[in-house]
């Protein structure tokens, strides 16, 4: 039964978190190992609000959930030093998390999540995720799952429905997208950003893959439309000709920073 006949309460729903991401890769972190990973800044690992001893227990998503958020019994100058102190753990996020992301994707997937992706895509299963990291994105993009009786490759935004939007000033071509499974990211992505003055996420959006699943490039502000996940090309020559990648705008390198994930909530 196609996705527009098929009612969501037939849907099969996987939900995944950190384990599973470290089931894909021994470098990805669990929930603890990432936020004592952003305790190698020396700024954050002595601010006096982090606790003894680091992040142990699954703490550290509790404890970057309170203080990213009013609490009541707190004066406004206290918890707007505590969304500062969010936004900086949000950029060593993206940063120590980019890395690891890197390094899963040069070593190459474990034979059973092709099997995965395809069990997923067949049943068009509905993949809830609290991962910031686009491992499954990175999956699709290799271009292994098709339309049933069609020669298209899925394109990687398509699991996502195509939310959020590319940049402002990138290409847009519309397409009927390929009836397959749904991802939902409920805590962001790591390719996702968007005005932190903007309390409607009016303003969010996305960028490019930093690989699929081959060596890859690190995504930071400078080179955000530098490259072009590995079938995006041969993607749109088939669907459109002639074709072209949707990218976002170039913008002047920076190799020294990376703010990858300005959606980390």
């Amino acid at each position: 039964m196609g996705d527009r006949e098929q009612g969501d309460s037939d849907r099969n729903v996987i939900v995944l978190g950190a384990g599973f991401s470290r089931a894909l890769s021994a470098a990805m972190p669990l929930t603890d190992e990432l936020g004592n990973l952003c305790l190698e800044e020396p700024r954050l690992r002595s601010d006096s609000r982090v606790p003894r001893g680091g992040f142990t227990g699954g703490r550290f998503e509790t404890w970057l959930s309170q203080i990213a958020d009013d609490q009541p019994y707190l004066t406004n100058e206290e918890n707007l030093e505590n969304q500062a102190l969010f936004l900086r753990f949000s950029s060593a996020i993206a940063d120590k998390l980019g890395g690891r992301v890197n390094k899963a994707l040069t070593e190459g997937w474990p034979g059973w999540f092709l099997e995965f992706l395809r069990q997923c895509h067949f049943s068009r299963s509905t993949l809830l995720t609290f991962n910031y990291d686009p491992l499954i994105e990175c999956g699709v993009g290799t271009g292994i799952l098709h339309d049933i009786g069609g020669r298209e490759p899925v394109f990687w935004t398509e699991v996502i429905g195509d939310a959020p939007s590319w940049a402002p000033g990138s290409l847009r071509l519309a397409a009927e997208r390929a009836d397959t499974f749904r991802l939902l990211k409920l805590h962001g992505s790591l390719n996702w950003y968007w005005s932190p003055a903007d309390p409607t996420g009016v303003s969010m959006a996305r960028r490019v893959l930093p690989g699929v699943w081959v060596p890859p490039s690190r995504t930071t502000s400078g080179n955000a439309g530098a490259s072009c996940p590995a079938g995006c090309r041969s993607w749109f020559r088939r669907r459109y000709r002639p074709g072209r990648c949707l990218r976002a705008p170039q913008q002047p390198r920076d190799p020294e920073r990376s703010d990858t994930a300005d959606v980390l909530r």
